[in-house]
Parts: C-alpha cells; structure tokens; sequence
C-alpha cells in the first residue's frame, strides 16, 4: 500500500511581534532620513559655487554623514513590501529611486572633488609664490636698511612707519624698524611652512573623501536596486 504524501505546510502567519518590531525599525529608519534631510540642508544652504574650497568642504561632510542615511534607507526597506499600509506603502515606492538619485549624486561627486582639488591646489602655488616673494622684498630691505645711517632709516620710517617714530631718537627708530621687518618676515615664514604642507594634506583629504564617495555611492545604488527587487507580498 501506497504511502500517503503528507500535505505541504503553509507558512504561519506573521505575529504581532513580528509587525511592532518590523514597524519600529521602519520609524528610525524615517526619522534618521528626516534628520538627515535638515542637516543636508543647513549644510547646503548658502551655497557658494564656483569655490572649490566650498565645494570640496562640502563633499567631504556628505560623505562622512553618509553613514546615517545609509542606514536609514536600510532600516526603511526592513521587511521588503510586507507589513505595509496607506502612507509607509507609498513611501516605500519612493525609497528605491530616491536611493538610486543620490548614489549617482555621490559618484558625480568624484570627478568635481578631483577638479577642486587641482584648483585649490594651483591656487596654494600662486600663494606660496606670493609670500615667498614678499619674504624676499622683506628679507631684501631688511639687508638694505640695517646698512644704512640711522637718519636715512629714521627718515624711511618717518614715511611708512609714523607710529614707530613718535618721541623716539635715530638710533631707537632704526632698531624699532628692523626689529618690525624682523617679525614680519618670520610671520610670513610661518605662513610659507603652512603653504608648504597643505598639498600633502590636501590630497590625503581629497582621496579619503573621493574614495568615500565611491562606496556610498555604490551602496546607496545597490540598496536601490534590491529594494526595486522585493517581491510584491502584502501580508499584514
């Protein structure tokens, strides 16, 4: 005698518990995209385009926020298409293009972030070269003036530097001017150093935040599209 197949079981209902926790992840993941929503704004708003030190500022606080949207977006799609009623139902048609939007946004970043860099970093060398020739006229009329008769110096100073002149004797303004052109051309060393290292640090900046860019980029597009892939099941 045959044996009789036994009836293949049906899935048991989702309980109660399942929908409360399904439904509570879906809120922090809504209110994590609201919160990142106002912080993009307060961030975004004055813009300042065509700064490329704006700009690139900027990209680097997108991507390091990325994280909080990421896991918005993750917790929103918690439970693909079940559990869903009326307003969380619309959203959740949303969800899967607004992700995708803003991954392409963060890989289009890449290649503005790469163009600011170069810009900031043509403009570091014009103002390297600017302050390395100021030191220069500095440190030049420094040699001049230290040579020359206290009276010519008093008499220099009596037009460009009145203030170092008031009440003072001719050997007293010579030592006053040159101990000004003296702290001027070590601030002004002190400004070539900071120069000096910020190409360094500019590209560390720039590949840490390029690099960045491309991973969130990539995962807003991949939790895009899986969430375009989630069977069309409306169990409540």
């Amino acid at each position: 005698m045959a044996k009789q197949q036994p009836a293949p079981s049906t899935p048991a209902p989702p309980s109660k518990n399942q929908w409360l926790s399904t439904f509570v992840l879906r809120i922090a993941g809504y209110g994590l995209l609201l919160l990142t929503l106002v912080d993009t704004l307060a961030l975004l708003i004055p813009p300042q385009l065509q700064d490329p030190a704006w700009e690139l500022e900027t990209i680097g606080s997108l991507v390091e926020r990325s994280p909080v949207p990421l896991i918005g977006f993750a917790l929103v799609i918690s439970g693909g298409r079940r559990f869903r009623q009326s307003l969380d139902r619309f959203c959740f048609q949303v969800i899967p293009g607004l992700a995708i939007i803003i991954g392409v946004i963060y890989c289009l970043m890449i290649p503005l972030g790469i163009s600011d860099s170069l810009r900031l970093g043509r403009q570091n060398q014009t103002t390297s070269a600017a302050l390395v020739k100021q030191a220069a006229d500095i440190k030049n009329l420094e040699q001049r003036l230290s040579e020359a008769p206290a009276a010519e110096v008093a008499e220099w100073a009596q037009k460009f530097q009145p203030q170092l002149t008031e009440g003072r004797d001719q050997e007293t303004i010579k030592a006053g001017v040159l101990g000004q052109l003296k702290s001027n051309l070590a601030s002004l060393q002190s400004q070539i150093n900071r120069a000096s290292g910020q190409p360094a640090q500019l590209r560390k900046q720039t590949i840490k935040w390029l690099v960045g860019a491309l991973i969130a980029g990539l995962s807003f597009l991949y939790i895009g599209n899986t969430a375009r892939k989630f069977p069309n099941v409306r169990t409540r």
